[in-house]
């Protein structure tokens, strides 16, 4: 199994770059662990709609064939030990699983309608 975290944009604030690096590191000592960062699209003079389209595409051509779950506000919530569970099945069926977190204006539809699950 392998985790990937597709993600639009890198995050500004330095202190939160050594937190997520920090964070990859130990993740990556149980499963192997690839994190792409997509370009943000510029939003001056075009729809939100299609800022999210262009940034989904990025995002969908990092996550490969790997099983969509779009991070989403309107996605399931589970607690440490559902997320394990679920992980833990994944894991046991052999499959790769992409995380996908969109941005400023969120995931399009071609991300979320095809995804796993939304969390």
């Amino acid at each position: 199994m392998r985790l990937i975290v597709a993600v639009v944009g890198k995050p500004r604030n330095a202190a939160l770059a050594a937190a997520i690096a920090e964070y990859e590191t130990r993740a990556a000592r149980y499963w192997p662990l690839e994190v792409h960062e997509v370009r943000e699209e510029r939003a001056s003079g075009i729809s939100s709609t299609l800022v999210r389209s262009r940034e989904g595409e990025r995002l969908r051509e990092r996550a490969g064939s790997a099983r969509l779950v779009a991070c989403d506000p309107g996605g399931k919530s589970m607690d440490s030990e559902a997320f394990a569970r679920w992980l833990q099945k994944e894991r046991d069926h052999d499959r790769d699983a992409a995380f996908v977190i969109g941005g400023a204006y969120g995931l399009s539809d071609a991300i979320l309608q095809p995804a796993s699950m939304n969390l």
